[in-house]
């Protein structure tokens, strides 16, 4: 089985929202403070409800503020699995809802604050019937493990009781590994194997002359003591195991060099930390048939450069594939992410985007989404690592070509808007490949499913050619057809004819401006300018349609070169109306 729906009510920032996930692979994406944590910590407090060892519990803290009363109300959780097969529909029959065939998990929180010390009370029941209890048996079939965003790799793995490490060879089946294998057997003969060592010798003495003699004094009984450096039980003894990790020994010593943890990288800590948990996810796995075992994975970028970032996520797929068959579908993983890198690697049905829309958590799943088989091959091939950023933005601007993804950044600044701050990002979709972007943003258009649900709720604008074959025809069908799938948070703007001709045209200080790079770049149509050009930019413009593609990405950065160093020329020049039009559009300024 697997958590098909994932529902979640006034949950610290989340006031409602239903999340679809997939079997296997789930990754949640999105900018910060979009719910990201919220939600792996909403799955902890379910599937973990009855673990001993629990690090998670409601508090007063975690109840959403309803702006409208300032109550605290309810915290609602709802979880529906997809049952496989009868076998596990009996495992979970407490849960069990044969109106929609699944089962149901449900959590009801209220903050009492009539009594004399406020109280947490919850409720909780399975299927549809609010009362139906729930067996403890049946809680002990879910099992989770947990890698925070703020792990501490050091803390977690260093010897003693809470030690990761002791906890995964306590676990660990040692009959799975070798029928030679038994604990304590393995203890026993330890202790056996050193008894005669020096060490006895040397704490028998100890023992003897400097604690019996002052215990023979200070007691009236004959009481003695024994002093064992060895534990009877194999939990005891995994207590003080201590990872250390080998160097070259340079200087020919026959003795083995180590460095301590302290002593290594964050990033590699981490990565000896994380290979702990999962395998002792693949051991929770074989634990019982019909059981139910995830993965939660906060910012499993921290502390890993671009390449370990893509090699660890790799390795979660094929741990994907390994535990999960067609058969058994009853491990899930589920990462938060605020990575580029990863959000590039993943499968797109993988992906669910997140977004704080006016305090409100919007989740789209990629899966669910408008978009086409044709978009997602698409998008598939075309969001790398930079252009996935356009996922964490509050506003898009996609934009056709290298000129204006190098200039648009720097004509906001000219208007007074920085890009950075605003949440602005200018994504090139080198050339007319709009339509595979519109169904993120717009809902105004004929989808394959006849769908017009989830929708990113941020704003996007379209900057285009309106590609006229002159001054004085209409703008062409492509671009009228573009036009057509303007909604309430995507709009198309439009230059005349071409982006350089656009800059030409917007006043005569930029003709001044910009004469002297296009002669730098085109010197043979250059030849063309006379020191008259005003005015002639409307009989000449085909000379901007000769500028060939390489030309036009040299003339643009040329000019972005120019206004970043030149302050007075930056002042003088005079942004198209259009520009203007697509980045006000897009920061909301007119909202």
């Amino acid at each position: 089985m697997y958590l098909e729906k994932f529902k979640i009510k006034n949950f610290r920032l989340i006031k409602e929202t239903t999340l679809n996930f997939n079997p296997g692979l789930n990754v949640l994406i999105g900018e910060n403070n979009s719910g990201k944590t919220a939600i792996i910590d909403a799955l902890r407090l379910c599937i973990g409800f009855k673990d001993q060892k629990r690090e998670i519990y409601i508090n007063k803290s975690d109840f959403h503020i309803n702006n409208d009363s300032n109550l605290l109300d309810d915290i609602e959780f709802n979880l529906f699995f997809k049952i496989n097969d009868e076998f596990e529909k009996a495992c979970f029959i407490e849960l069990y809802n044969p109106k929609n065939d699944c089962l149901e998990l449900n959590f009801r929180y209220n903050l009492n604050t009539s009594a004399p010390i406020e109280r947490i009370n919850y409720k909780i029941w399975g299927g549809e019937n609010e009362g139906q209890n729930i067996s403890n048996e049946v809680f002990q079939l879910f099992y989770h493990v947990y890698l925070g965003a703020l792990r501490d790799a050091r803390r977690h793995l260093h010897p003693g009781r809470n030690s990761k490490l002791a906890q995964f060879f306590s676990k660990i089946d040692s009959k799975e590994l070798s029928h030679d294998f038994d604990k304590d057997e393995m203890i026993k003969s330890l202790n056996e194997a050193i008894k005669d060592e020096k060490i006895f010798e040397f704490i028998e003495k100890a023992k003897k002359e400097y604690i019996s003699t002052h215990l023979t004094e200070t007691t009236i009984d004959d009481i003695d003591i024994d002093i064992k450096f060895l534990p009877h039980n194999f939990e005891d003894f995994v207590e003080k195991f201590k990872i250390l990790l080998p160097y070259s020994n340079e200087t020919g010593d026959l003795e083995q060099k180590y460095l301590e943890l302290h002593q290594n990288g964050l990033g590699y800590n981490n990565l000896i930390y994380i290979s702990i948990l999962l395998g002792d996810l693949k051991d929770l796995n074989k634990i019982e048939k019909g059981s139910y075992v995830s993965l939660l994975v906060e910012e499993p970028e921290a502390h890993l450069h671009p390449q370990l970032q893509n090699l660890f996520f790799n390795y979660l797929n094929e741990l994907n594939k390994e535990l999960n068959t067609e058969k058994n579908q009853g491990f899930q993983i589920f990462v938060s992410s605020h990575s580029p890198t990863l959000t590039a690697k993943s499968d797109l049905d993988s992906l669910i985007i997140l977004q704080n829309f006016n305090n409100s958590i919007n989740n789209i799943s990629m899966k669910n989404s408008n978009l086409s088989l044709d978009n997602k091959k698409y998008l598939l091939k075309f969001l790398d690592v930079t252009k996935s950023q356009l996922f964490f933005a509050k506003s898009v601007i996609l934009v056709e070509g290298i000129s204006e993804a190098l200039l648009l950044p720097i004509l906001g600044e000219i208007l007074g808007y920085n890009f950075d701050k605003q949440g602005v990002e200018v994504v090139n979709v080198n050339g007319l490949s709009f339509k595979h972007f519109i169904p993120l943003f717009s809902k105004n258009i004929n989808f394959e499913n006849n769908t017009t649900k989830n929708i990113l709720t941020s704003r996007c604008s379209i900057v285009t050619d309106d590609d006229r074959k002159n001054l004085f025809s209409r703008p062409s069908n492509t671009f009228k057809s573009l036009k057509k799938t303007e909604d309430i948070n995507l709009r198309v703007f439009g230059g005349m004819k071409t982006f350089e001709f656009a800059l030409f045209n917007a006043s005569n200080k930029n003709i001044e401006i910009l004469t002297p790079l296009y002669k730098k770049v085109h010197p043979t149509m250059g030849k063309k300018f006379s020191e008259k050009i005003k005015g002639m930019i409307y009989k000449e413009q085909f000379i901007f349609n000769n500028l060939k593609i390489k030309e036009k990405s040299e003339f643009a950065w040329e000019l972005s070169m120019l206004l970043n160093s030149e302050s007075e020329v930056k002042n003088k020049f005079k942004v198209p109306n259009y520009i203007v039009e697509a980045i006000e559009f897009a920061i909301g300024k007119n909202d």
